[in-house]
């Protein structure tokens, strides 16, 4: 490897037919005693398709300095990479193997697909479309997708027009039309387009599809099935505690999160406390007896049997269906229920909701989390192997709540995630990929402050007659 701050050329040689690159360094001399990077890498030997790549390489090290002018013609910047210096701050080494990468296999192929000429969606029949050089309209909706003869602008430059079957058809229209639209060619070239304020959302777009036509994204390589295998793609194996769905996303932060800020609304009592996996209220003093929620749909199951202690406090496995939760436990009362994303998984949240209000001694508390927006994930048992149900929305999750007879107080709602973070789980990233700063920004509170992209939605409700409700 050539050390990032050589002074050096690299001049390219064609040897034996053109079958393998030579790189040759030779000093150079320079006034101003800039120092100059050769991006060279010893795979580079055998990557012919490089050379396009490389013609230019000299004056590329990263700058001593990370500021950045306005000006990047100016002496000193004018052969500064934005992207490579500025944005991602990469290293020779880095940006050498980036290229590698980016000449051989899928990465080639997909980035070829994407920088050839495209047609593209420019405008719905009756809009204005706005195009480069040439366009068409077609039927996109019909399935063998006919469209008219290719139309050019006039002139050089680009050209707006309305989007009228009429422009396009002077005889016999497609049989069986639906609503038409307009397409352009469009040429590769990295611009602005629609609303966007910058080239950053254009790099954006651009990287998303080579990523997802290269099998980089999402990070299981899989866009259709498994979803549920995203949240722990790219968790390392050996740091999960929990081996469960969903222990590496985000989403338990959150529902962290609101169980610590719901403890000034909890029951000012040190009684029984039902969980589903016994994760969140081993830890909370209010509970002084664990119940430890087992799923089953056998009434042959169904029993309740004492666990070794945990943190000097008795715990109890209880193995039910949540539908009989009140027949199973007969006389005990619950001061806390807590259920961490489970309502998605049950056939009637009504039901279940109803079921857990039942089972709460009288100013007893709910605490609920439930998926707002969620990939396709499976939860096994023996009678059950496959269940997933549902999504909600903080009005769904409102209804179900006051439904069942529960005081539910908006101020106690909380919320994880937005827009962002909706796009960041369905790509598979996790918490590595954001600081904790960014994850906890993303935790509203207060059912009117909710997002409308939260991927997980919280609540907490009281069975009358409780001091928190009015």
């Amino acid at each position: 490897m050539v050390a990032g701050n050589a002074s050096a050329r690299i001049e390219h040689f064609n040897i034996t037919g053109a079958t393998e690159t030579l790189l040759k360094l030779r000093p150079i001399s320079n006034a101003d005693n800039r120092e100059y990077g050769v991006l060279a890498q010893e795979a580079w030997y055998d990557a012919p398709e490089l050379r396009h790549l490389i013609t230019r390489v000299e004056n590329t090290a990263t700058p001593k300095s990370n500021t950045f002018t306005a000006n990047p013609t100016s002496e000193g910047q004018k052969d500064f990479c934005v992207f490579d210096d500025h944005l991602f701050r990469l290293s020779l080494d880095q940006k050498a193997g980036l290229a590698v990468q980016l000449s051989e296999g899928l990465l080639s192929e997909s980035m070829k697909l994407l920088q050839a000429d495209q047609w593209a969606h420019c405008a719905y029949e009756g809009a204005l479309c706005l195009c480069g050089t040439q366009f068409r309209f077609g039927f996109p909706a019909i399935e063998d997708r006919q469209f008219s003869a290719v139309k050019t602008c006039d002139g050089s430059g680009a050209c707006s027009f309305q989007c009228e079957l009429e422009m396009f058809y002077a005889g016999e229209v497609p049989q069986n039309r639906t609503r038409g639209h307009c397409e352009c060619l469009q040429r590769y070239r990295l611009d602005r387009k629609a609303n966007s304020q910058t080239l950053l959302e254009e790099a954006l777009i651009f990287l998303l599809r080579l990523t997802a036509q290269s099998k980089l994204m999402p990070s299981t390589g899989e866009r259709v099935h498994n979803g549920d295998k995203l949240w722990i793609a790219r968790t390392n194996p050996k740091t999960l505690k929990m081996p469960l769905h969903g222990s590496g996303w985000i989403d338990r932060d959150w529902n962290y999160r609101f169980v610590q800020d719901s403890r000034s609304l909890l029951p000012d009592v040190r009684g029984n406390c039902l969980e589903w996996g016994l994760r969140r209220l081993p830890e909370l003093p209010e509970c002084e007896v664990l119940y430890e929620f087992s799923f089953s749909s056998d009434p042959n199951d169904f029993k309740i049997v004492e666990k070794p202690a945990l943190n000097g406090k008795k715990v109890f496995r209880l193995i039910s269906d949540i539908f009989s939760l009140h027949d199973v436990i007969a006389d005990i009362q619950f001061d806390i229920i807590f259920a961490e994303q489970v309502f998605e998984h049950v056939a009637n949240p009504f039901d279940a909701a109803y079921a857990c209000y039942q089972s709460l001694a009288p100013g007893g508390a709910l605490l609920l989390t439930v998926p707002h927006g969620s990939q396709l994930h499976v939860m096994k048992s023996k009678s059950n192997p496959f269940m997933d149900y549902f999504r909600f929305s903080k009005y769904a999750l409102l209804e179900i709540l006051n439904k069942a007879g529960f005081c539910v107080l908006l101020e106690g709602f909380s919320g994880g995630g937005d827009f962002i973070f909706e796009v960041a789980r369905n790509l598979g990233l996790d918490r590595q990929d954001f600081s904790f700063t960014e994850i906890f920004n993303a935790y509203q509170r207060g059912f009117e402050n909710l997002s409308d992209g939260a991927t997980n939605l919280m609540a907490i409700a009281f069975k009358p007659p409780s001091a928190r409700c009015p």
